[in-house]
């Protein structure tokens, strides 16, 4: 009996060789988790296997239409490919289910500033930070944008908020 135990226990361990590998398994065994979807997806997508990772969230969408994840993950990957315009549909589209997401006001901002749209990628950091006023990475991005829009005295306190949020 023990060896039959350490042989499936043997076995097993190769399900945690990777993340694709483990959660593979974990969709496999439970096709309908919106979770495992969304986590084969993230694995995906660290290997820049972009469209294995979209092809997990659209899974996790058809699961759960409202799945703000999943969505955001998504906008992510549009993101990640230099498709700005869909990536910020996709954020919209999880803003019009959660209003108040601060990572999704974040990640539009970065596709709006992607895309040139300077103005619109401040708003979007400006709302992230309302929502969750210590996200300093959001204090970061705005730093860079206003750097680029030559407004030093808004680059000086974004950067600083930032640093002083770093070292808490």
């Amino acid at each position: 009996m023990l060896l039959g135990f350490s042989w499936l226990t043997f076995v097993r361990t190769r399900d945690w060789r990777d993340a694709v590998t483990f959660w593979g398994r974990a969709v496999a065994t439970d096709p309908e988790s919106v979770e495992s979807h969304n986590r084969l997806g993230a694995a995906f997508s660290q290997r820049q296997e972009f469209d294995k990772a979209a092809e997990q969230y659209h899974i996790a969408l058809k699961l759960n239409p409202r799945s703000t994840r999943a969505l955001n993950n998504l906008g992510n990957v549009y993101f990640s490919i230099g498709q700005y315009a869909t990536a910020i549909e996709i954020f919209n589209q999880s803003l019009s289910i959660d209003p108040e997401a601060a990572v999704t006001y974040a990640n539009r901002g970065s596709a709006h500033k992607m895309a040139g749209r300077l103005d619109l990628a401040i708003e979007d950091y400006l709302r992230a930070v309302t929502f969750k006023p210590t996200f300093a990475e959001v204090y970061l991005n705005l730093a860079m944008t206003y750097q680029d829009l030559h407004q030093p005295e808004n680059v000086k306190k974004a950067y600083d908020t930032y640093l002083a949020l770093r070292q808490k």
